[in-house]
C-alpha cells in the first residue's frame, strides 16, 4: 500500500462512489454531511468519517459499499472509528454535492434527484440524529448541526410530509430540528 509524503497509507476504493448518487452513495453522503471531514494539506485530500466507536460497523458498511481495501482503525485516545479516505476526485464531487471543509456550520442542504433524498436523511439521522422518547411518552427525532442545512431540510420534510414547519432553532453554535408526535 502507497505511502504520501504525510506518511499516510493510499487503499484502493471507488472514488466515482459520490459522482452519481444511487440509494447507497446517497446514505454515505447524509452520514457524511454529518460525521465526516474534508481535509486538504497542500497536495493531499483526505475525506474522513468517524463514528464512536461502539457503531463502528457503519463505516465498516460504508467501506466494504465503496470497495475499499483498507480496514477502519479505531482511536483508542478519543473512543472513535475512523473511515479515512484519500482522493482529490472524491473530495471535489463532494465539494460540488455541498460539503465543505470545517463543515459543522457551513454544509448545505444538496440538491440530489427527490427519490434518493429519503436514504440521505437517513444517513443523516445515523451521523448526527436521535431518536428521543420523553416521560410522557412523546416520540421525536432529533437532529444536531448546521443550522442552514436543517433548515433546508425542515422545509423538504415539511413539504414532503405535510407537516407543520418547524422551526430550526439555536442552541450555542449549532442548530437543532426537532419532529415530535405531540
Amino acid at each position: 500500500v502507497p505511502m504520501d509524503e504525510f506518511g499516510e497509507y493510499h487503499h484502493n476504493f471507488n472514488e466515482e462512489y459520490f459522482k452519481n448518487l444511487d440509494k447507497k452513495s446517497a446514505y454515505s453522503l447524509g452520514f457524511f454531511m454529518a460525521d465526516g471531514n474534508l481535509y486538504k494539506r497542500n497536495n493531499s485530500y483526505s475525506i474522513r468519517f468517524y463514528q464512536k466507536t461502539s457503531d463502528k460497523y457503519i463505516l465498516e458498511n460504508i467501506a466494504k459499499t465503496i470497495e475499499y481495501s483498507g480496514v477502519v482503525f479505531d482511536r483508542k485516545d478519543k473512543n472513535l472509528s475512523e473511515l479515512t479516505l484519500h482522493s482529490k476526485k472524491m473530495y471535489l464531487d463532494l465539494l460540488a454535492l455541498g460539503m465543505t471543509p470545517a463543515k459543522s456550520l457551513t454544509v448545505f442542504f444538496p440538491k440530489i434527484k427527490e427519490e434518493l433524498y429519503s436514504e440521505y436523511i437517513r444517513g443523516v439521522l445515523d451521523g448526527d440524529g436521535c431518536l428521543r422518547i420523553k416521560e410522557d411518552r412523546t416520540i421525536g427525532v432529533q437532529f444536531v448541526g448546521s443550522i442552514a442545512h436543517y433548515e433546508e431540510m425542515s422545509k423538504f420534510l415539511n413539504k414532503k410530509l405535510g407537516i407543520k414547519r418547524k422551526k430550526v432553532y439555536q442552541k450555542q453554535k449549532y442548530g437543532i430540528l426537532e419532529y415530535y408526535n405531540k
